[in-house]
């Protein structure tokens, strides 16, 4: 997600009756499934990661990679270089 947040596909739901695409980006649409399905990450660096592209798509703010970056709180991209 730190690379494609932004990017937009079609995405085409089989067993729906709806034959139109429906058009989402990567962070929408990977967002709402781990909540529908209610995963969760046990690894700490992408639970934050996870929480963090969670509060960008709840406000609904347009994704700026080098920002999100900055943004994060210390001890997660202390982790996420880690692993």
């Amino acid at each position: 997600m730190l690379h494609y947040a932004e990017e937009q596909f079609d995405f085409v739901d089989l067993g729906s009756a709806e034959v139109e695409p429906i058009r989402f980006r990567v962070i929408d649409f990977v967002i709402s499934v781990l909540r529908d399905d209610g995963i969760h990450f046990t690894n700490e660096a992408y639970a934050g990661l996870l929480a963090a592209f969670s509060v960008q798509f709840d406000e609904g703010k347009q994704y700026n990679q080098q920002e999100f970056l900055q943004e994060l709180e210390p001890q997660i991209k202390i982790r996420q270089f880690i692993y």
